[in-house]
């Protein structure tokens, strides 16, 4: 994955199905820090992925976690996406569930409901996993 972004400041950020309330996204789409794409639905998602190969992904996981993990693990089989690191976005999610996020490809889960402290927060951590 190219990291010349990283290094220079800009993290490329895919924000899937409505993860973050709208405030936060356009806190994040404002800042000169990050590229941030919102993909409506999990297709796009893919699309997203081979067109922009973003450095994070942040994917809410309520309401059906299996699908995310499904989604999850698919963005692992493909070389754009490789590298990336997908964050797991749940209300209250328990050890036993942060546990099986994290087995299934997820690099970390952060807990709903967000401020853009705790999202930043989460960007930070897993940006320095790249590093």
């Amino acid at each position: 994955m190219p990291l010349d972004e990283i290094d220079a400041g800009v993290c490329r950020v895919l924000i899937v199905r409505d993860t973050l309330p709208q405030n936060i996204t356009e806190r994040l789409v404002a800042s000169e820090q990050f590229e941030v794409q919102v993909a409506r639905t999990t297709f796009d998602a893919g699309v997203q992925v081979q067109q922009t190969k973003p450095h994070v992904i942040i994917l809410n996981v309520d309401g059906n976690t299996s699908d995310a993990i499904d989604l999850c693990q698919e963005m692992r089989k493909h070389a754009a996406s490789e590298d990336c690191r997908i964050i797991a976005a749940a209300t209250e999610p328990s050890q036993n569930q942060r546990a099986e996020l994290i087995a299934n490809g997820f690099d970390m889960c952060v807990p709903k409901p967000f401020s853009l402290d705790n999202v930043l927060k989460g960007l930070e951590d897993a940006t320095n996993l790249i590093h």
